[in-house]
């Protein structure tokens, strides 16, 4: 008598195991199977988003060249080198308007 709820016991457990198993079989196709389409949709994006960003970006290059070259510049990195200090020279002192009614204007009068 013992013998049948022994192989009872062992059967049940056997096919919860395998029921276990098979459900963690599918779970993992499916993770499997979407990770490659996330995968996929990833690396088209990355495509349809990288060219025009690429044509854009040798586009301006191209533009900065002629834009340095058409005002006597030998490169881009010298135009902006000369556009830098012009920036430092007006940002130490910029007097306020003609006629204006700043307050700089009874400040320093």
């Amino acid at each position: 008598m013992w013998y049948g709820v022994a192989f009872g016991s062992i059967f049940l457990t056997s096919l919860s195991f395998f029921l276990y198993d098979l459900a963690v079989r599918r779970e993992f196709q499916d993770n499997k199977d979407l990770f490659a389409a996330k995968r996929r949709f990833i690396r088209f994006v990355s495509h349809e988003v990288r060219t025009p960003l690429n044509a854009i970006c040798m586009g301006i290059a191209v533009m900065q060249t002629e834009i340095a070259s058409s005002l006597g510049f030998g490169s881009v990195e010298e135009l902006e080198g000369k556009i830098g200090e012009a920036d430092d020279e007006s940002s130490v002192s910029t007097p306020p308007p003609v006629g204006s009614n700043s307050p700089q204007r009874y400040l320093h009068g």
